[in-house]
């Protein structure tokens, strides 16, 4: 288990060495009044790209400008000269997984980064060692959790341990497998192109090495391990090597943007 401590915001000003993995908490509805300040950071090609968004537009417009705005902070430099590549691998399009654009390769040390949302959380994951995923959810309730949606995630040694804990602990631990899992396709950048039982997680806690097979490839092998984010959601980090270090902090307006964002 690496050491983890809910570090305020200085301590992340700490370097980002390998192994080492820094999480950034932010609440949805505490930026919403800063939308303005957080689109003026985006490129023009991005609010395009958002303005056309049926659906969540208001999220992906926070979550591009938060993004911007941290790794801002981690290299030194303004927001806008940030060069984010969203390009799909498979059609050319920007929706894919974000990624560092070539530019920031030599100039300073690598930087792995995730982004996930779900109800009024919005949490940012960065990492100096390859590969990073993070997957977040709300808890609800426990009719939410269909058996199609087990038999589409769990392998069948996973259903069996779930069956054996209390009823009421089986939304909180399902919802471990979901977003271990998840996290680990973000961090092979698979995403759900490649079926969650496909992915084999550690048994109780839901921490640890976990195995991956993908077609035509042999077994890979990540980290999982659990993000408090409070007790209403569910928060799990995948990275390419077991971390030494989890440092996470709230995010607030005023950190980022100032006393007059």
């Amino acid at each position: 288990m690496p050491h983890s401590l809910g570090a305020g915001a200085q301590e992340m000003e700490r370097p980002l060495l390998e192994g080492v993995c820094e999480v950034w908490i932010a609440s949805i509805p505490e930026f919403t009044e800063h939308q303005s300040a957080l689109d003026g950071v985006l490129r023009p090609e991005e609010r395009a790209y958002v303005h056309h968004i049926r659906g969540g537009q208001a999220t992906a417009r926070l979550s591009r400008g938060l993004l911007r705005l941290v790794l801002a902070r981690y290299f030194n430099i303004p927001p806008a000269e940030v060069e984010i590549d969203r390009t799909c691998p498979h059609c050319g399009r920007s929706h894919g997984r974000p990624r560092l654009g070539r530019r920031h390769e030599t100039a300073i040390e690598a930087i792995e980064f995730s982004v996930t949302h779900g109800g009024d959380l919005l949490v940012l994951a960065f990492a100096g060692s390859p590969a990073v995923g993070v997957d977040l959810e709300p808890i609800g309730a426990p009719e939410d959790v269909r058996a199609e949606l087990l038999d589409f995630t769990l392998t069948a040694a996973e259903r069996v341990r779930l069956l054996e804990v209390p009823a009421p602990e089986r939304t909180r631990l399902f919802l471990r497998h979901w977003t271990g899992k998840e996290a680990i396709l973000k961090a092979l950048g698979t995403g759900l192109d490649v079926e969650p039982q496909a992915v084999t997680l550690p048994p109780f806690p839901v921490n640890g090495k976990a195995s991956v097979t993908l077609p035509g490839s042999p077994l890979v092998e990540l980290w999982v391990t659990e993000v408090d984010v409070g007790p209403a959601h569910v928060c799990t980090l995948a990275t390419g090597q077991e971390l030494r270090e989890l440092r996470s902090a709230r995010l607030s307006p005023g950190f980022l943007l100032g006393p007059e964002g």
